[in-house]
């Protein structure tokens, strides 16, 4: 059985899905970003394990101070792996400095996990999606 015709003829500029990504070297560590700009939501993958690892639900709130501005403030599901502390805070970490309102779903397999490298994966995922 053939595949439908529009399947066959999708092209890179005609896809919908944009993504970009790069390779790093973090701390010695050879790591991989990737980041898909879907219509609902952005995925994003950052590993040094070339796994998915844990997947991660982050949703982004804006919470009003009492000067009236809006303070973003992430609230965070595991949907993949251990559901653990460090999880949570690895993922609000990496996405706190991204300038998006959509939902995004975070893959991360790390295997250096210090805040010095985290906050250098945070830059380059935050060069990534702005991208």
């Amino acid at each position: 059985m053939a595949a439908p015709k529009d399947l066959c003829d999708l092209s890179p500029s005609s896809f919908p899905v944009k993504n970009n990504r790069i390779a790093v070297e973090v701390n010695s560590h050879k790591t991989e970003l990737v980041c898909c700009k879907f219509e609902d939501r952005i995925f994003c993958i950052v590993t040094q394990y070339q796994k998915l690892g844990m997947l991660v639900d982050v949703t982004r709130e804006n919470v009003l101070e009492e000067t009236d501005t809006a303070t973003p403030s992430y609230s965070t599901r595991v949907l993949l792996g251990k559901d653990e502390p460090m999880t949570h805070v690895l993922a609000k970490t990496l996405v706190s400095k991204l300038d998006v309102h959509k939902p995004i779903i975070l893959a991360m397999a790390l295997k250096d996990t210090a805040p010095s490298s985290v906050k250098k994966l945070a830059e380059y995922l935050t060069q990534l999606v702005s991208t």
